[in-house]
């Protein structure tokens, strides 16, 4: 959805609002007030309502300046009368009867009365109130610039009135009252559609004075936009009447006016789209006027014919531990039918009556497409493989003419994985298990795989998902860190970061290869890692810790990185975060670091039953036994949550002044070239027999590769 195109209806239509009465001095000449008007409030006090906003305060000690008074607030102890029979200068909606009778002339006149403020004066009161804190704001200024300098004793004797109205731009919604609307979303709608809703709310607040409820749940209002509403309500009734007409409907959407009811709905975020656009097109006819209006948009769909039966019946099937590139290739065979056909399959893991079974079988480098029984199979030897063949089964669905595939159709191929090896080629008992190449071509990473959290902080430095901090680019990920000069774009802190980037929903793993390629930030400040930690979920029945596992860190050194291993227990005692002491581990340092942070290395990470062993280049530099008979925590006993599965993190963090820890001389200073910037050009894990592999995101149980 288009926000700012959105809200066009509510900005260029409504902007021409203009306010009545101007507090402003006739002739533009601000009024002396003389010492004989101001003696004339002698003995009054300005009283201002006990718990109010902002604005309202500031108005009343306007006023305690203006006229030399004191000012004090309505309270009153429960239960005791309302004291009215003081010389006052009321503010607000006070609890007076004076303020509540005043109040309630501008309110019985019309419902849209927030901007409206009465002034009164007599019986010893001079009440200024208002339908809202800025409208008392703007009788407060009338009042001093206006009235104040032609006050005498006839006018405070005898009494004066002055209401002024706001002119609105707008009073209706397609000849309805706004007053009798409401704005419907969707249950737990999204935090744009939210943002939207609040912009109209705000836009027809301010100009025609109607403060209308934003709800979720379907309310007792006279009339409603119901945007994208799919569950309740109008919008439900909408998508009712389309999924009656025919099956495949999930491409159509519907815009309907009818006097107090406007609903834009459909079937996905395409449709959603769609619906809110022709809303934008159809506004200017709706506000202020009226235009009942009908629209619904039907996609003219094509048919797709697999094995002499329609594909209306078919389901994805995929394997309960399948990888998430299998998931993905059967998300783009979903949302591809769906585009031709209008058939919504269902994406399954255990076997219908007619399938399209994405599966790994056959030559590591073939995909296949053919059918067995009913059943279309796409496979491949390796998910790499079965994921190019359902990218061939894609391309064979045709918007433009139906498609037909007989009972005998198959199809091979042989892929080129030169760049990508399938076979791990330090330890080739070990294939390719899960990877990111990184090769989008929109600027954004592949949400399948990675989860933005935060997994580090510091209180001058805003973990950020925007693509200015984390970025696909040129085949890399790249996560910049910078010291901000314009802290409204970093929540007003003085440091931005990408927010870790975590495989916690999608890769899980134990024992195997682990390889990165990466450009790492060496250097005063930088405090790039490669690690790993354990969901809750994931720990050994009896262990109370979690396992960390840091592949490296870069503590603001110029050519050095340390491996680690931690315990983080679940007590809150002085144990409750341990370590490897330092002589358990070896740190590696680069011999020429002249131009290190920006060359490419690669970085390993080898693990087992026995031992972890990390590596730079190719080259093992520390081993870290994890055996429960020799493997040595110090006093800490115990290696047995090492042997759970873990997930992987990245982060390019910064020591910054209000960091938690910072190390002797790594805190950032001026000297620190911004940005500083992580560039990874691939990940890879590669599993043997004994690998574990567990993704949450697909609903399965933990299964052995």
């Amino acid at each position: 959805m288009k926000k700012l195109a959105f809200l066009l209806i509510f900005t260029a239509l409504l902007c021409c609002a203009c306010n009545g009465d101007s507090p402003s001095p006739e002739d533009g000449v601000q009024k002396e007030v003389s010492a004989e008007q101001l003696a004339l409030f002698s003995g009054y006090t300005v009283t201002r309502p006990d718990i109010t906003d902002d604005t309202v305060t500031k108005a009343a000690i306007k006023l305690r300046d203006e006229l030399g008074l004191t000012i004090t607030t309505d309270w009153v102890k429960r239960g005791d009368p309302v004291p009215e029979d003081g010389i006052e200068v009321l503010v607000g909606q006070t609890n007076r009867s004076a303020s509540v009778e005043a109040l309630a002339e501008l309110s019985g006149y019309r419902g849209n009365y927030v901007n409206d403020f009465i002034i009164r004066i007599g019986g010893g009161k001079v009440v200024i109130t208002g339908g809202s804190p800025s409208a008392v704001s703007e009788g407060t200024d009338y009042f001093v610039e206006k009235v104040l300098p032609t006050v005498d004793e006839k006018m405070l004797s005898e009494g004066f009135e002055y209401i002024g109205r706001r002119e609105y731009a707008v009073e209706t919604i397609n000849g309805v009252s706004i007053g009798d609307f409401a704005i419907y979303l969707p249950k737990n709608a999204s935090e744009e559609l939210n943002t939207i809703a609040a912009e109209i709310h705000d836009r027809l607040f301010e100009d025609s004075g109607f403060d209308i409820p934003v709800l979720d749940r379907e309310g007792n209002t006279k009339a409603g936009i119901w945007l994208c509403v799919s569950d309740y309500g109008e919008g439900k009734k909408a998508l009712d009447e389309l999924a009656a007409y025919r099956e495949n409907c999930i491409n159509d959407w519907m815009f309907r006016v009818k006097d107090g009811t406007i609903v834009a709905v459909g079937f996905d975020d395409i449709g959603m789209k769609a619906a809110l656009e022709k809303l934008i097109d159809c506004a200017e006819g709706l506000l202020g006027g009226k235009n009942n209006n009908d629209y619904i948009y039907r996609k003219d769909y094509k048919m797709i014919t697999l094995g002499d039966k329609s594909i209306k019946d078919d389901s994805s099937l995929i394997e309960k531990d399948a990888t998430c590139e299998i998931r993905s290739a059967a998300n783009k065979i979903q949302t591809r039918i769906r585009e031709v056909s209008g058939f919504e399959l269902p994406i399954v893991t255990e076997p219908a009556e007619n399938n399209i079974h994405i599966t790994i079988s056959g030559d590591l480098q073939t995909g296949a497409l053919g059918f067995d029984g009913s059943d279309l199979v796409v496979s491949g030897g390796h998910y790499m493989s079965a994921a190019k063949a359902a990218d061939e089964f894609v391309s064979l669905m045709k918007e433009d003419s139906d498609t037909e595939l007989k009972s005998d159709f198959k199809f091979t191929k042989v892929y080129d994985f030169s760049t990508v090896p399938l076979v791990c080629d330090r330890y080739p008992e070990m294939q390719l298990v899960w990877n990111d190449e990184f090769e989008s071509t929109d600027g954004t990473y592949d949400h399948n795989k990675w989860l933005q959290r935060a997994q580090m902080g510091a209180t001058d430095m805003y973990n950020s998902k925007t693509e200015r901090n984390v970025k696909v680019e040129d085949g890399n990920l790249v996560m910049r860190s910078w010291k901000e000069e314009d802290t409204s774009i970093s929540d007003g802190k003085p440091y931005s970061t990408n927010m870790s980037m975590t495989t916690r929903d999608s890769c899980n793993y134990c024992y195997g290869y682990l390889e990165m390629r990466a450009k790492v930030p060496f250097g005063k400040g930088c405090w790039p890692s490669f690690w790993m930690v354990q969901r809750e979920d994931m720990r050994n029945e009896g262990v109370n810790w979690m396992s960390e596992i840091d592949i490296f860190e870069v503590f603001g050194s110029k050519n050095a990185l340390v491996p680690n291993i931690h315990k983080w227990y679940n007590s809150t005692a002085d144990n409750y975060h341990v370590q490897l002491d330092g002589n358990r581990k070896t740190a590696y340092k680069f011999e020429n670091f002249e131009n290190l942070s920006d060359e490419y290395h690669t970085y390993g990470f080898y693990w087992d039953e026995e031992k972890m062993v990390f590596s730079v280049d190719g080259e093992d530099y520390c081993t870290i036994d994890i055996t429960e008979e020799t493997g040595d925590f110090g006093q800490y006993k115990g290696m047995d949550g090492f042997h759970t599965p873990n997930y992987i993190i990245l982060n390019n963090f910064l020591f910054t002044p209000e960091a938690s820890w910072v190390p002797d001389g790594a805190m950032v200073d001026e000297n620190v070239k911004y940005p500083v910037t992580y560039t990874v050009d691939y990940i890879r894990l590669y599993q043997g027999d004994n690998g574990v592999m567990y993704s949450p995101i697909l609903g399965e149980s933990m299964t052995d590769k």
